[in-house]
């Protein structure tokens, strides 16, 4: 599928594909990086991690990796952790 995220229905693409047992991904980094502007809660780069929690819970996979990406869990005194 090659197109924006959070524009996929993860019902219709279930329906097609019902038996997924591996997910593997990573959040982008750049707004989390220690180089750059770190736009933080204004940056929606930073909110694309919960589109890969919830292709998760719709697939319910046998594994999933999602990539470290640092500073996630400190950025805005651990916004994005919570």
């Amino acid at each position: 599928y090659n197109e924006d995220i959070t524009m996929l229905d993860f019902k219709e693409i279930h329906r097609i594909h019902p038996h997924i047992d591996i997910v593997m991904g990573g959040p982008p980094c750049q707004g989390f990086s220690q180089k750059g502007k770190r736009l933080s809660l204004d940056d929606p780069r930073n909110f694309l991690f919960k589109q890969f929690v919830r292709f998760v819970e719709e697939f319910r996979p046998k594994y999933f990796i999602l990539e470290n990406v640092p500073n996630i869990i400190t950025t805005e005194n651990g916004f994005f952790k919570k």
